[in-house]
């Protein structure tokens, strides 16, 4: 049973008012292996991958040049913009929520949303959807749940 995750990654709107938008969430245990939930237009689904080490190692490496877990104090724009990161260490969880677009600006952490958002939307968009996409460095064994359920015995 996989339990424990290292980081857990959210971005988007439960319920948005235009169904064009939605949430993705990441999660992501030491070993590499990831999770992403999408929801869009009412349907969600379930992707199973491994990030290689190279990868993980970038991970951490970011959120250290970012100075994890502090942020300047900023203003969140909207719903659809609020991302929350949550990372497990040695000293329990620690949890940011931030505007999406200043993370973006902020060393480290622009560095640690492109690489989650290029893994998340080439499974969501690329494979999820059928689409022809370049799969991203590092990414191995990409499956999909279209149900939406995870694999079994597999939580944050």
């Amino acid at each position: 049973m996989k339990t424990g995750a290292w980081m857990q990654f959210s971005l988007g709107v439960e319920q948005p008012e235009d169904p064009t938008f939605g949430r993705i969430e990441v999660t992501l245990w030491p070993d590499g292996e990831l999770l992403v939930a999408g929801r869009q237009r009412g349907a969600q689904a379930v992707w199973e991958a491994t990030l290689g080490p190279n990868v993980m190692e970038e991970l951490r490496v970011a959120l250290r040049r970012g100075g994890w877990p502090r942020l300047p104090n900023h203003t969140i724009i909207s719903e659809e913009t609020l991302a929350v990161l949550e990372v497990r260490g040695a000293e329990g969880v620690e949890r940011a929520a931030f505007d999406y677009y200043t993370g973006m600006r902020l060393s480290g952490y622009r560095d640690l949303l492109r690489r989650l958002y290029e893994v998340s939307d080439y499974l969501i968009y690329g494979l999820g959807a059928g689409r022809e996409r370049p799969r991203p460095e590092g990414l191995s064994a990409p499956r999909v749940h279209p149900s939406g359920e995870r694999p079994h015995g597999k939580t944050a």
